[in-house]
């Protein structure tokens, strides 16, 4: 990439690189970026000088939450009034075609129907070309409705998830409730997190 650019072309690659790096806009959102760190990083993949680099982090770190998309303070109090409960011995059932198994959840995709089931339930003889992934946990979240207008709870849950290392496996958010369904090994570690972080 050419390092000579002008100052007005830096200005809308930094606002650009901002824009698609959700993790920087979290960061400026909340005050805590060392901006010519930042500039010399982002000075490798837009070109520019460092200094101008940092002169337009600065104009742009006010509009942050704007890049952000949401309110990180408004979810979180939201969360903070939702109820988080968790089952163990789940199992999520793929099937090419419609199964009549008990289930906590099932969604029709394009080419299958995905069911989460509580799997001491589950008893499929006859089905065929069924997938079955058992010995997982559903992390089951009971929000208050404002939920529905409230941007940003999934993409938090989900950036929350992966700052600890822990692979969604499934999500489903229908109404008030979101159900994530999370290997067995980090389902109590993410309950006990989110508990303590909401607390």
């Amino acid at each position: 990439m050419k390092k000579n650019v002008t100052n007005r072309t830096l200005h809308a690659r930094v606002r650009l690189y901002i824009e698609n790096h959700p993790f920087v806009s979290n960061m400026l959102a909340a005050g805590i970026v060392n901006y010519s760190a930042l500039a010399r990083k982002m000075q490798k993949e837009i070109g520019g000088s460092v200094e101008t680099i940092k002169v337009a982090i600065a104009r742009e770190s006010r509009n942050a939450v704007k890049f952000r998309g949401y309110d990180e303070s408004r979810v979180v109090e939201l969360l903070k009034k939702s109820r988080i409960s968790i089952q163990d011995k789940t199992a999520v059932v793929i099937s090419e075609n419609k199964l009549n198994i008990p289930r906590l959840i099932a969604s029709e995709i394009t080419e299958n129907n995905v069911y989460i089931v509580d799997q001491t339930k589950l008893d499929i003889t006859e089905a065929k070309h069924v997938k079955i992934s058992k010995d997982l946990v559903a992390l089951i979240i009971n929000s208050p409705e404002k939920i529905e207008h409230t941007p940003g709870v999934i993409a938090f849950l989900t950036q929350f998830f992966a700052s600890k290392g822990v692979n969604i496996r499934e999500l489903i958010s229908c109404y008030t409730d979101t159900v994530i369904v999370l290997d067995q090994k980090n389902g109590a570690k993410v309950f006990s997190l989110l508990q303590e972080f909401l607390k």
